[in-house]
């Protein structure tokens, strides 16, 4: 997913069955050019409070 500032957040884990699907972290963090926060990981309704309203991107 994309925030509105344009930074990917990708989901830890598609399996159903994993404790991570429902995680993100943010695709390329780096420390120098993001705030702190940006480098945890998020549960989807923490992800959207703090960096929301998201866009899904969906591939082929």
């Amino acid at each position: 997913m994309y925030d509105l500032d344009g930074y990917v957040w990708v989901r830890q884990s598609c399996d159903p069955a994993s404790t991570l699907r429902d995680s993100w972290k943010m695709l390329g963090f780096d420390p120098d050019n993001h705030a702190p926060e940006c480098g945890g990981v998020y549960l989807t309704p923490h992800l959207l409070d703090a960096w929301g309203p998201v866009t899904e991107v969906r591939r082929g």
